[in-house]
């Protein structure tokens, strides 16, 4: 791995921890991210805003829609899932590899002291930390405030919402706009789920 893509990354993912979004974004609401140079957009959701493990995960690939659906309703084998991880971890629990790429990118901490956990997983292959392409995508996703929510106040265009229904055997999706609240942060758009939705037909385009 190029020295220079790991500190910009742990740099960038530090960031991101410290700013804790799971704070400010509503729950099951994921999101599109478009990379350069990356055909097809990658999938994001953060994680945490019932006080359970936080952080962001991200789906990827030919599957990354249907990935994130098995993420979401907690389906599947999640060995099949192709997914990237970025949670914040105590040092001392970190495996060796991590410490390992953690020192790499000049990252220098002990006992508990909250780093990133930032975790690779391919399908039927063993986690790992990510290699150089990965972490030039990864450190630009972050610093570009790829993965954070966008503020609302009362002046801003509502949001929009993608309501997926059933009707007559079909999956159905809608756009409706949305109300965003003064206080709030919300991604650009929020997706709405039906219930067993993994039973429906894939739709060609599930988010906007």
């Amino acid at each position: 791995m190029a020295k220079r893509s790991t500190p910009q990354l742990i740099e960038a993912g530090t960031r991101f921890l410290d700013l804790a979004p799971w704070t400010q974004l509503e729950p099951d609401a994921p999101f599109s991210v478009h990379l350069p140079g990356q055909a097809q957009p990658w999938y994001a959701l953060v994680i945490g805003q019932g006080g359970d493990d936080a952080g962001c995960v991200l789906t990827r690939g030919n599957r990354a829609q249907q990935d994130m659906l098995h993420v979401l309703k907690r389906s599947g084998d999640p060995r099949e899932l192709d997914r990237i991880s970025l949670m914040p971890q105590p040092w001392s629990l970190l495996p060796p590899d991590q410490h390992r790429f953690l020192k790499a990118g000049e990252l220098r901490a002990t006992g508990q002291d909250p780093v990133p956990h930032i975790q690779v997983r391919r399908p039927r292959k063993e986690s790992r930390v990510p290699n150089r392409s990965e972490s030039l995508l990864l450190s630009q996703a972050l610093e570009q405030d790829r993965l954070l929510p966008r503020a609302y106040d009362q002046e801003d265009e509502p949001r929009l919402e993608l309501h997926v229904h059933l009707q007559d055997g079909e999956a159905h999706a809608e756009v409706r706009p949305g109300t965003p609240r003064a206080d709030a942060r919300s991604a650009d758009a929020k997706l709405f789920l039906p219930e067993h939705v993994e039973e429906y037909q894939q739709l060609d385009e599930t988010w906007i």
